[in-house]
């Protein structure tokens, strides 16, 4: 999609902004997952929230509006894909929600139908639009005792079809800056150093950077919090941004933090970039 020129010309300001990600894990007490979103919703560094198994949770967003935040919630199963950005930095210009494939419930694991919902924003410091894309991928997708090879099966197969239906819209969204948030449920160290066909490492190339990529993965706390998960899980959990606005110079990873102390599954990612 080419840009507006309006959007294309550098702006007169440049600014720094965090975007998080965080599965939230839907399975527990009401109080228990508000507790976890109500934390990272305090930290005054975050900017843009993608959640992932957020639906329900209208009570919470409630208590974020007054506290500076404005909630994108979605209806079906994309509501389990909420985007929450902070007031004083954004403005809402337009969200939709894209449906990557169906549900499966008569399966040894079942899914549901699996989106990606599409929020953009207007930033008030550049002026320029910046387009967050919030998935969450299929689980057990991949082998336990081999990890970035693919398991058999229906939730591997529509994984594949998720990540090449997304692939695209990293350089067809509109915006100057284009991010993308979401667990992956695919180990992100594994899949660069296998490269199995249809993954993200392959599907993305020439189209979106992981922070991992771009900042690096070493000496990192994984993302998996459960005790349960495969010793070899690391990194599901990630933020792209589109290879167009990295190449471009409009936006450039500055920093990247692995939050201690929530109670979910997975651990909230914080990725820290440069916006001109």
């Amino acid at each position: 999609m080419p840009l507006d020129p309006v959007e294309a010309r550098s702006p007169a300001r440049s600014a720094n902004v965090v975007v998080a990600t965080f599965n939230v894990l839907q399975y527990r007490s009401a109080r228990k997952v508000r507790r976890d979103m109500l934390r990272l919703a305090r930290r005054r560094d975050v900017g843009v929230i993608g959640w992932q198994e957020a639906d329900g949770r209208r009570p919470v967003f409630a208590r974020m509006r007054g506290r500076g935040w404005r909630t994108m919630r979605f209806r079906g199963p994309a509501a389990e894909l909420p985007v929450s950005w902070r007031t004083r930095e954004f403005t809402l210009v337009s969200a939709a929600q894209h449906r990557m494939h169906g549900g499966r419930d008569r399966v040894v694991f079942p899914f549901p139908a699996r989106y990606v919902t599409r929020v953009t924003l207007r930033h008030r410091v550049t002026g320029r639009t910046m387009t967050v894309l919030n998935t969450h991928v299929n689980h057990r997708t991949t082998q336990l005792r081999h990890p970035g090879r693919w398991r058999r099966g229906v939730n591997a197969a529509l994984a594949r079809r998720h990540l090449a239906r997304l692939a695209p819209m990293w350089l067809a969204s509109p915006g100057r800056y284009v991010v993308g948030t979401g667990d992956f449920n695919i180990d992100y160290r594994s899949d660069r150093r296998r490269r199995p066909h249809g993954g993200p490492t392959r599907v993305f190339r020439g189209r979106a950077v992981a922070n991992w990529t771009a900042l690096g993965s070493r000496g990192v706390r994984r993302t998996i919090r459960s005790s349960s998960a495969p010793h070899n899980r690391w990194l599901y959990d990630t933020v792209y941004a589109s290879t167009r606005s990295v190449n471009n110079g409009w936006l450039r990873f500055t920093g990247q933090r692995v939050l201690r102390g929530y109670r979910s599954d997975h651990l909230p990612v914080l990725v820290r970039f440069r916006l001109r």
